[in-house]
C-alpha cells in the first residue's frame, strides 16, 4: 500500500496544485465508455475523469460516488484478491475550467469513435492514481523501454449451472464473449470477429494462452492496448485510423517492437512477414508476457496468504494451494489471472438463475419499503462480511437472496476489470521479487501487475443483465446460422 501512501500524500501537497495549474504537461492516455485517462509528464500518475454524453453535463458534485466506489476497491474487491494488485488511489477536487481545458487539450489525439462523448466539466472530482504503464520507481532501470499492456479478460468460464433453460443449452459450451462476437459485428461495431476466447487465457494451458494472447494481437477490440514508456501504440483505435495502409494487425505491432529494439527494417520486414500471423518479435513478446503470468502464477504472492484460507472463495478455486511445480514453464494455481477466475465464478446461479430471485427480493422492497434502507441494499455492500459469510443452506432467508445479487455484483466487477502487465529488460540477472530470468539466465525480465477499472457494478443492474444475456443469445442463434 506504500504507493497508494504516496498517492494520498501528493494530493494533499501543494505540488498537486502546481500540477493542476500547468495545464501544458497534462496529456491522453486513453478512455473507456465512461472514464478517460490523463497523464502528467515528468510524474508516474493519472487522473481518471468521468465523461458524459456531449450536451448532457450537469452539475453532480462527485465526491460521494466516487469515494464509495474506492471504498469498494479497498474494503471488498482488495482483500478478495489477497492485498495484491489492486491500487485504489485518492479523489481529488478538480474545477470546472480544468475540466474543460483538459477536455480541449485531449480531443486531438481522442478516436473519432469516442467523440459523442467529453469530459464531465460537472463532474468536479477526479481520481488521482500512480501510472500502472510504469514500473514502481524502486524497480525502474531507466535504460531499456518499459512495456505495459493492458488486458481487459472478461468472463473465463463456461456457465455450470442447472438453471439455464434446455432452449439456451449451447451457452454451456459457446463463452458469453464469443457470443457476443455476433452482435458486435452485425450492429456495426466492429468489422469483424474476434477468436479471443477468455476461456482460453484462464485455462492455464500455455498454447491456449499463447492462442488467446495471439487472438488479442489480431483483433485488440477493447481488450488489449500496448503502451511504450507510458505511451499507446498498438490498440483498436490506432489500427482504425491506420485505414488501409497495413497488411495487417500483426504487421503493425511487428513494426512498434522492431522499432523498439532497434531492428526495423521495412524492406526486410515486408519480405518476410506472413500476412494475419504473428511475426518473429510479436512472438517473443508474447512468450515474455506468457512466462511473466506463469511466473505470477507460481510465485507472485506467499503460499499462505489469505485467500487461499478465504472460505468465501474456496468454491471457486480449482484448488485451495498454490503449486510451486519447480517448472519455469508451468503455471501454477495462484497469480492475478487465478485470483479473477476465482472471483468471476462467484456467479453461481447464472443470470438465468438469479433473476428470479431477484425479482422476488425487489418486490418485497416495494411491500416494505424502509426495509430497503436498513439493509443498506443500495449502499455497495456495506454488510459484506455478514453477506458473504451467511448460511448458505437456509434458501428462503431474505438475506440469502441478498448474499447471491453480493456475490452476482462483485462477479461482475472481476469480469469487466482490467489487467495492466509492465515490464522492462534487464541485461543481467535482478534481485527483484518479480523477475523472469530468460532460458539462458544471462538476463530477463522485470514487472509488475496491477488490475484496474474496479466500480462497483450497481445491484439493480441484474435487470440490464438479463436483459443483455437473451439479446446476446437471441442474436447469436441468429447471426451464427446466417454465417455458417
Amino acid at each position: 500500500m506504500a504507493a497508494d501512501d504516496g498517492i494520498e500524500c501528493l494530493a494533499l501537497s501543494p505540488a498537486f496544485q502546481q500540477m493542476l495549474e500547468d495545464r501544458s504537461s497534462w496529456f491522453y492516455r486513453g478512455e473507456g465508455n465512461d472514464t478517460m485517462v490523463v497523464g502528467y509528464r515528468g510524474q508516474n500518475v493519472v487522473l481518471r475523469l468521468k465523461k458524459a454524453n456531449n450536451g448532457d453535463v450537469k452539475k453532480v458534485q462527485g465526491f460521494d460516488r466516487i469515494s464509495n466506489s474506492l471504498e469498494f476497491a479497498k474494503r471488498v474487491f482488495s482483500p478478495l484478491m489477497d492485498g495484491f494488485y489492486v491500487s485504489v488511489g485518492k479523489v481529488v477536487a478538480l474545477s470546472e475550467q480544468f475540466l474543460a481545458d483538459i477536455d480541449a487539450i485531449c480531443r486531438a489525439d481522442r478516436p473519432c469513435a469516442r467523440l459523442h462523448k467529453s469530459v464531465d466539466t460537472g463532474y468536479t472530482h477526479g481520481v488521482l492514481m500512480r501510472d500502472l504503464c510504469f514500473l514502481p520507481e524502486s524497480s525502474d532501470y531507466g535504460k531499456e523501454p518499459t512495456f505495459s499492456i493492458e488486458i481487459k479478460p472478461k468472463c473465463g468460464f463456461l456457465p455450470t449451472s442447472p438453471h439455464i433453460s434446455p432452449d439456451q443449452h449451447l451457452r454451456y459450451s459457446v463463452c458469453y464473449y464469443c457470443m457476443l462476437q455476433y452482435t458486435k459485428v452485425a450492429e456495426g461495431k466492429h468489422k469483424i470477429r474476434s477468436r479471443y476466447c477468455p476461456v482460453n487465457l484462464f485455462s492455464r494451458d500455455v498454447p491456449h494462452v499463447y492462442y488467446a494472447l495471439e487472438g488479442l494481437v489480431s483483433c485488440p477490440q477493447n481488450n488489449f492496448r500496448v503502451f511504450m514508456d507510458g505511451k499507446m501504440v498498438y490498440s483498436q483505435e490506432i489500427l482504425d485510423s491506420a485505414g488501409d495502409d497495413l497488411c495487417c494487425p500483426e504487421m503493425k505491432l511487428e513494426q512498434i517492437l522492431s522499432r523498439a529494439q532497434g531492428t526495423h527494417n521495412p524492406s526486410q520486414l515486408e519480405g518476410t512477414h506472413e500476412c494475419s500471423c504473428a511475426g518473429t518479435i510479436t512472438k517473443r513478446f508474447l512468450k515474455t508476457v506468457i512466462g511473466i503470468l506463469i511466473h505470477d502464477s507460481n510465485y507472485g504472492a506467499p503460499e499462505n496468504g489469505s485467500i487461499q484460507q478465504n472460505d468465501v472463495l474456496k468454491p471457486f478455486q480449482e484448488n485451495s494451494k498454490i503449486q510451486h511445480p519447480g517448472n519455469a514453464r508451468t503455471f501454477g494455481h495462484g497469480g492475478v489471472l487465478q485470483r479473477l477466475h476465482a472471483l468471476q465464478k462467484m456467479d453461481v446461479l447464472d443470470i438465468q438463475g438469479l433473476y428470479p430471485l431477484y425479482k422476488k427480493l425487489i418486490q418485497h422492497f416495494e411491500d416494505n419499503p424502509s426495509l430497503r434502507e436498513a439493509l443498506d441494499f443500495d449502499k455497495n455492500f456495506n454488510n459484506l462480511d455478514t453477506l458473504l459469510n451467511l448460511d448458505l443452506s437456509d434458501q428462503d432467508s431474505l438475506l440469502y437472496v441478498l448474499s447471491l445479487v453480493c456475490m452476482f455484483s462483485i462477479a461482475n466487477t472481476s469480469k469487466d476489470c482490467s489487467v495492466m502487465i509492465t515490464f522492462q529488460r534487464r541485461l543481467q540477472p535482478s534481485n527483484d521479487t518479480c523477475f523472469v530470468p530468460s532460458l539462458s539466465g544471462e538476463e530477463g525480465h522485470v514487472y509488475a501487475i496491477g488490475v484496474v477499472d474496479l466500480d462497483p457494478k450497481e445491484v439493480d443492474r441484474v435487470e440490464k443483465y438479463n436483459k443483455d444475456m437473451l439479446n446476446t443469445f437471441t442474436n447469436y442463434i441468429k447471426y451464427s446460422k446466417e454465417s455458417s
